[in-house]
């Protein structure tokens, strides 16, 4: 099974990724970034402060993650 980068980190404090396939609550991804790497589901999805179930590419959403994450920090799927 290959890896496939499927998002971006764009800001810190409420964590805003801008996802470029589509994905949706449930998925397991993995961020990576400043030698740190961990793995979670999605499980809160947020778009303009209403809870959505899906993501479609190049949408730009806030997500609930369980450790700290900064700017630039890469997601993958």
């Amino acid at each position: 099974m290959s890896i496939l980068q499927v998002g971006l980190v764009c800001l810190t404090g409420l964590l805003d990724v801008k996802f470029l396939v589509p994905v949706k609550k449930g998925d397991k991804v993995r961020f990576e970034g400043g030698g740190k790497s961990f793995s979670q589901q999605l499980g809160s999805i947020e778009k303009d402060h209403k809870k959505v179930a899906r993501v479609t590419k190049r949408q730009e959403v806030g997500v609930k993650v369980a450790k700290q994450v900064r700017e630039g920090y890469r997601v993958f799927k």
